[in-house]
């Protein structure tokens, strides 16, 4: 809980707007921290209908708080915000993926996954920013010191994107749309935050993107918050900023 209390904090975030919070799944590392901070923010806690269940028997705190949905499905969280879910190949029966829409702009979160569904490329299209998962290096994970059980669960078609898959799938969302990437999820005993950047990037350069222009890419490391992203819908700033002309005699400069 003071990780996601120093996190949010680092990006000016304060815990007591948070109107609702998303779960991907049921497995510990995304779930530890979830009866705290379900507790100090009093929200509900959204979950696909085999997650909430799951939650439900680990969780009794969160009795009356879940929000089950089927995975596939839309739901509006809060005014103007819509979430799309959809699903993900992992080893849990109910594991999901979010796309947020406001404002005309589309965020994904895309993480724990053995292998990109052949349709997800185009369910992602249009995305304006996607944190992806980068879990490990291949060989570091095959060499290192994980038992050949877990080895094979990570390195599995329900497990894990590995980093050379992760660039992979950012050039195609590259190639739809998608202006911002951030890695994430990446694995403390069988990765590097350097190593997952230099895959990516070299991927998107060998498909003709310019990172930095045209697209900027991040990783999220697994000790520290990422920075703020901002994504701006350049058209809507435009009707807004026309509005403002309409209807008021006096005009601030407008970044």
């Amino acid at each position: 809980m003071k990780r996601i209390r120093h996190a949010l904090a680092a990006c000016d975030v304060d815990i007591a707007g948070i109107e609702g919070i998303l779960i991907t799944h049921e497995h510990s590392d995304h779930v530890s921290g979830l009866p705290m901070l379900a507790a100090r923010t009093g929200t509900p806690v959204y979950a696909s209908e085999g997650t909430a269940r799951a939650l439900a028997g680990k969780i009794p705190a969160l009795a009356g708080r879940l929000r089950a949905f089927a995975a596939g499905t839309s739901f509006e969280p809060a005014e103007s915000c819509i979430v799309e879910t959809f699903p993900t190949p992992h080893d849990t029966p109910d594991s999901v993926g979010y796309i947020l829409r406001l404002d005309g702009l589309r965020a994904a979160v895309v993480t724990d996954l053995g292998h990109v569904p052949d349709w997800l490329p185009d369910r992602l299209s249009g995305v304006d920013t996607i944190l992806l998962e980068s879990n490990h290096d291949a060989e570091l994970l095959r060499a290192g010191g994980y038992p050949a059980f877990l080895k094979k669960r990570i390195l599995g078609q329900r497990g894990h994107l590995s980093n050379a898959a992760a660039g992979q799938t950012a050039v195609l969302c590259a190639r739809s749309g998608t202006r911002h990437i951030i890695l994430g999820h990446l694995s403390r005993e069988n990765n590097r935050p350097e190593l997952a950047y230099q895959v990516t990037y070299d991927a998107l350069a060998s498909a003709g993107f310019r990172v930095g222009a045209d697209v900027t890419l991040e990783v999220a490391a697994p000790w520290a918050a990422t920075s703020r992203v901002t994504m701006r819908n350049e058209e809507l700033d435009m009707m807004r900023v026309g509005a403002q002309v309409e209807n008021s005699s006096f005009l601030t400069p407008h970044s």
